[in-house]
Formats: C-alpha cells, structure tokens, sequence
C-alpha cells in the first residue's frame, strides 16, 4: 500500500493482492489503522455473465443468490449409491452432478432440454392458460424453463433437482429475473417427495427428468410417477417432454385408473410432448 498526501492509496499489484486475501480469509481482511472489509458470502460471477448486469442487477444477484440457497432442503434416497444399477451413464447421480458442476458433455450454464419455450408454449398455454396455478417442474437441472415461465405470467413455481450443482446453476439463472424472488428452488428426490405435497400441484411439468429416471434402474420410473401422481390435484395436469421411456412402460405408469391421455406424443418428429390430466 503506498501513501500519498497522507492518505493511502492502492496500486494495481497491491490491490491484486488485497482482493485475493479478502478471498482467502472467508471474505474478511484488516487492513492499515484497524480498518476491517468484510465481503460476506462472496460470489464469483462468470464474466460472461457480468457484461449482462448493471451495478444494482448485480447487488440484487448475490441477495436472491444467497436467499435462495438458504431454501435448498434434502430429502434423497442415497442416489449416488445405486449408479450401479444404472442403465447408462445418463442415469447416474454422478453424471449429472459433474456435469452441472461444468465437468460433463452439455454447457453447465445454461441448457434448453429437447426443445424450447417456443415449441412448448402453445401446448402448454392449451392446458395450463391460468397464471394463478401452482406449478411442479422436477428435474429441473440448468434449463431456463423457470424464466419462461416467469416471463409468460407464472408466478408460483417448485422446481427441484437432485444434485446440488443443479440447483445452484439454477439459481444463477433465476438471479437475472427479477420477478424470481417467489420462486422454490429445492434438492429433492423424485421418489420420495414431501409427504405435506399430497394434492398439493394443479400442474407439473417435466423435460427430460422421467427420462433419466428409467436410465438410474429398474423400478425408479415407477416410484416417481408415483410421487407425481400423489402430489398432483384431481384434475390436474402433467406435461412431459420425453424421449427415452419405452411406450409399454409409459402406459403402464400413466394408467388410465390414474390419468387421462389428453395428447399422445409418441408421434411427434422431436420428444414427445406427453399431456395427462389427473384424475
């Protein structure tokens, strides 16, 4: 640190070299004279990312940022302990954590699964056009499907993941939508969902999730239809983008007991686009 007029001034090393203690030290540093700077719970922001922000975007990002880490509850089945039984790596707890942690196959950031908002959007508008309607998207990983949503109008969404690396990519989606602030961003397991969320969804959406649930093993596809099918109110519906779950088995697990076929995608030139209602 250099003096100057009798104040202290930075220079570029030495300010280089500040910053990365204020780092090291958890965020908290002493400087000259008993001057203390905390920077409490320090993110760092992709610089990509940071180009897109003003000053104020930017402070709002790390208040949601952290609000909403402090929501993320557990409540897994040990998925990292039965890859063993997957049918491919694609049903692997192991995958798709390193792969949200930036270590995988598709972007980390952000990554729109089978198809977009734009092709999804009449369908979904055709069955769910209430905004007031409380919405479920599971598997939720690093799709900006929340932001669509916010955008069109929705305001109260559950969106949860297995893997922590997903909900914290997430929330780094969610933190540039300023109206995200409702948003329930949690780590849970599709197999064994909160016992209070009995009839408690009028819509769930899924892209992709049912689909890397058949790959983790025998058995897990129809436990977590199951836990949907409980959680979604009578005369609820379903959406899901699938592409992988054999037709047999989808009909077995959407049984007309349970649900009504409203569109069949299995059709459909992309993924399907599969609509259930509850019965």
């Amino acid at each position: 640190m250099l003096k100057a007029n009798g104040k202290y001034i930075f220079s570029p090393i030495v300010a280089f070299i500040f910053f990365l203690t204020v780092i090291l030290c958890n965020g908290t540093v002493t400087v000259c004279d008993g001057f203390t700077v905390r920077l409490k719970n320090l993110n760092i922001i992709p610089t990509n990312r940071v180009k897109e922000c003003d000053r104020e975007r930017l402070k709002w990002r790390y208040d949601y940022h952290l609000s909403a880490v402090e929501q993320v509850g557990t409540n897994l089945v040990n998925p990292s302990e039965e890859d063993g039984n997957a049918r491919s790596q694609f049903g692997t707890f192991e995958y798709w954590d390193q792969m949200y942690s930036g270590m995988g196959d598709f972007p980390p950031d952000e990554y729109s699964w089978y198809y977009g908002w734009e092709t999804l959007k009449p369908i979904w508008m055709t069955h769910v056009a209430d905004r007031a309607l409380k919405i479920l998207i599971p598997g939720v990983g690093n799709d900006p499907i929340l932001v669509d949503l916010l955008q069109a109008g929705f305001k109260d969404l559950t969106a949860f993941d297995y893997t922590e690396s997903a909900v914290e990519r997430q929330s780094d989606i969610l933190s540039f939508e300023t109206a995200a602030e409702g948003v329930r961003l949690l780590v849970r397991d599709a197999r064994q969902l909160d016992e209070e969320w009995t009839q408690e969804f009028d819509a769930i959406l899924e892209k992709g999730a049912l689909d890397a649930i058949y790959l983790s093993g025998d058995g897990n596809l129809e436990k977590a239809v199951l836990e949907l099918t409980r959680v979604t109110k009578t005369g609820g519906v379903c959406i899901s983008i699938s592409g992988v779950v054999p037709d047999d088995l989808r009909r077995q697990v959407f049984d007309n007991q349970e649900w009504d076929w409203v569109r069949d995608g299995t059709t459909d030139l992309k993924a399907g686009c599969f609509v259930f209602r509850r019965r």
